[in-house]
């Protein structure tokens, strides 16, 4: 009886195998022998292609910079996806987009980062830019839903209103840092694959004005979610 052992198996069906399995697992798979990890190098490389970073998260940021180092695997990356992730609705007491303050003071330290991150993705990929950047906003753990009608009772809006928010804050870390890198782009998505996320159009106006002609310049196709200008609450006098 033939025996089948995993390193005699068809590259193809090895590369299936591997394209259901998490990082830690394909980098485990590699080294058990030379052969599997010949095998596996195709979707391990795929991994570092397209990469979600959560721009309110410190420690992602600060990921991405190492990664993106001279000789590092994120140098790899094509697709960049820049999110901010909210916590749940019923946690939004915790929830500091919450507080209804403008926090374009708070932001220059992830700016300052995704800055660097940018700039090391620009200097020290092949192609030197990006083929697509998309921007997005989630919920931790659920999907993001709207309650209440909007002309109707602007106090059961308070669960979309930090989403709206966030999403003015992701614009604007997001158009700071390319300013600051140069960074090409092919294509940007701006919330437009977002499920119940757009950019009010009152938010565009009040985004401070920046020079984006490198970024900008080369962009084959720019996608774009908008929704109508949000009025001030209670809560989020600002909007």
């Amino acid at each position: 009886m033939l025996r089948v052992t995993l390193p005699n198996l068809p590259a193809d069906l090895i590369e299936s195998i591997a394209s259901g399995l998490e990082l830690g697992d394909i980098c485990s798979l590699r080294r058990t022998t030379r052969c599997l990890r010949d095998k596996v190098s195709h979707e391990f490389v795929v991994y570092f292609r397209h990469k979600h970073v959560d721009i309110s998260a410190s420690d992602q940021l600060d990921q991405c910079i190492n990664m993106t180092g001279t000789g590092q695997l994120g140098c790899l990356v094509q697709r960049l996806t820049l999110k901010q992730v909210l916590l749940p609705c019923t946690d939004t007491k915790h929830d500091p987009t919450w507080a209804g303050a403008d926090y374009n003071a708070d932001i220059d330290d992830p700016v300052r980062r995704l800055g660097v991150a940018l700039t090391n993705i620009r200097r020290r990929t092949a192609a030197g830019r990006l083929i697509s950047l998309e921007l997005a906003v989630e919920r931790a753990g659920e999907e993001i839903t709207i309650v209440g009608y909007l002309r109707r009772n602007s106090e059961s809006l308070d669960n979309w209103r930090p989403v709206w928010y966030a999403a003015r804050q992701v614009l604007i870390i997001t158009c700071r840092a390319l300013e600051i890198s140069g960074l090409p782009l092919d294509e940007l998505n701006v919330f437009s694959t977002v499920r119940r996320c757009s950019l009010a159009y009152n938010f565009v106006r009040s985004v401070p004005e920046m020079d984006l002609t490198r970024t900008l310049s080369g962009v084959k196709r720019l996608s774009l979610s908008l929704s109508p200008a949000i009025r001030p609450s209670n809560r989020f006098p600002w909007a």
